[in-house]
């Protein structure tokens, strides 16, 4: 930017300097081609070409050639010859009223101020053969004009001069100042809304800083979708806090009423409610235990701070026997899961528990959200050595909005109001499987189900 704000304002210079010096040269030019192109209108050079159409004989006759007269006729002039003490011989279309004699000073006070009447130029020329003429060419559109300056008139002209170049430039380097300063004021101005929280902003891309114009939208706009993502992941946050309290507040409270019974000795309890008291205090220190822990492992994922300790899997067996312990587990024994694989064999390195965690909160996720006649249907392949695993159902299916937040640590989705937990299990499906390189992607319509696709 430095560098081409230097060259415009070294180019402002050297075009007014061409233009000046252009200018001249070219009224300098048009002077001498109309003075090369115009001779005979000129009545100093007139006279001076004519001493080619003057001549004289062997007995002294002065003779005007029949060109030289045509031309004079041509021209309205007329010219007469002197001797030597200024009388005049013979002439050619002049006037009545014309001089018979010129003193010297009568010959250049013609030259200088004209003559009869003013209305011709008067100028005088010699022949080599000493044969002096006067020749008369009307004015016209022509003037002559005679000035006298001396030293102290030049140093006025020259200093006049100085100070309407000063005036020139100053004006020419105050536009060009301007034509700089403005834009950066508004550059400046932009920062500075900006920097207030101002994103409001829409400037001209045009001139000079149209680059840094460009800039500005382009952060304005960011910066306000900034803004927006922002509040959004915070009343997310504010929403997600708040339920992650109320789901670890239920537990807990059923543990300490359930603990204040167990100790309070004014209860006779027998020993079957003091074991189904223990175990239901226990279900739920479990179920704490493992929110916690999920909270505590989204923490690292987030920030990179887990260590993958990988080892070759057979993931065929391993979805296999995960999809059976979660069939075996009394609330899902009725569900409708299908499982097929290509191969009973696919090996893949990975971290089990996390790969186990990853895969199971998947499986869950769709058992949970959708109802008990849901058809699951999961599948294992290899493709041009990447490995696929299908997790598909036709239950209730998302809408755009939650399928755009569904990995959003802070997001609920409106259908589960009635299932208690972190709400991170998406999230840190999504960060495991990426921590192994892999790719996740989610395929959704409400009413007609949904179709999980995992790359290895």
């Amino acid at each position: 930017m430095r560098t081409k704000l230097t060259f415009r304002y070294i180019l402002m210079i050297a075009v007014s300097v061409i233009i000046l010096l252009g200018s001249a040269f070219m009224i300098l030019t048009y002077v001498e081609n109309e003075v090369d192109n115009n001779d005979t209108a000129i009545p100093a050079v007139f006279t001076y070409n004519f001493v080619d159409e003057i001549e004289s004989t062997d007995n002294g006759e002065v003779i005007i050639s029949e060109d030289g007269k045509a031309a004079l006729l041509e021209e309205n002039g007329w010219i007469q010859i002197l001797n030597t003490e200024g009388y005049v011989t013979q002439g050619f279309n002049e006037p009545d009223n014309a001089a018979k004699h010129y003193a010297p000073t009568e010959l250049i006070l013609n030259y200088l101020f004209s003559g009869y009447e003013e209305n011709y130029f008067f100028d005088v020329g010699k022949t080599v053969d000493n044969i002096e003429y006067v020749v008369a060419m009307p004015k016209g559109n022509w003037n002559r004009y005679i000035f006298e300056m001396d030293q102290e008139m030049i140093q006025k002209f020259l200093f006049i001069m100085f100070i309407l170049a000063v005036i020139v430039f100053s004006l020419m380097g105050f536009i060009f100042s301007q034509r700089i300063a403005s834009p950066v004021a508004e550059v400046i101005g932009g920062v500075e809304r900006l920097s207030a929280g101002d994103y409001k902003i829409n400037y001209k891309e045009n001139g000079l800083y149209k680059k840094v114009f460009a800039s500005l939208n382009h952060l304005a706009a960011r910066l306000k979708t900034s803004q927006t993502e922002r509040e959004k992941t915070k009343k997310q946050r504010e929403k997600w806090i708040s339920n992650i309290s109320h789901d670890l507040k239920t537990p807990l409270s059923t543990i300490k009423g359930y603990s204040e019974i167990l100790s309070d000795t004014e209860y006779d309890l027998s020993p079957e409610e003091i074991k189904k008291y223990s175990e239901i205090i226990l279900t739920k220190s479990v179920y704490m235990e493992d929110m916690i822990e999920e909270l505590r492992l989204n923490e690292k994922l987030m920030h990179n701070g887990i260590h993958l300790d990988k080892e070759a899997v057979n993931l065929t067996v391993f979805i296999k026997e995960m999809i059976t312990d979660i069939l075996n587990h009394p609330s899902y024994s009725d569900r409708n899961v299908d499982f097929h694989s290509d191969d009973e064999n696919l090996t893949f390195n990975c971290e089990k528990d996390l790969m186990k965690r990853a895969v199971e909160n998947l499986i869950y996720n769709a058992l949970i959200h959708n109802d008990s006649d849901t058809k699951l249907e999961i599948s294992i392949s290899e493709v041009n050595r990447d490995i696929l695993i299908d997790i598909k159902d036709d239950g209730r299916g998302m809408s755009d909005e939650e399928l755009d937040n569904l990995f959003n640590r802070f997001y609920r989705g409106t259908n589960t109001k009635d299932y208690k937990g972190s709400g991170l299990g998406m999230s840190i499906a999504k960060e495991v499987i990426e921590a192994h390189c892999g790719e996740i992607e989610v395929i959704s319509k409400l009413g007609k189900g949904t179709q999980i696709k995992i790359k290895l």
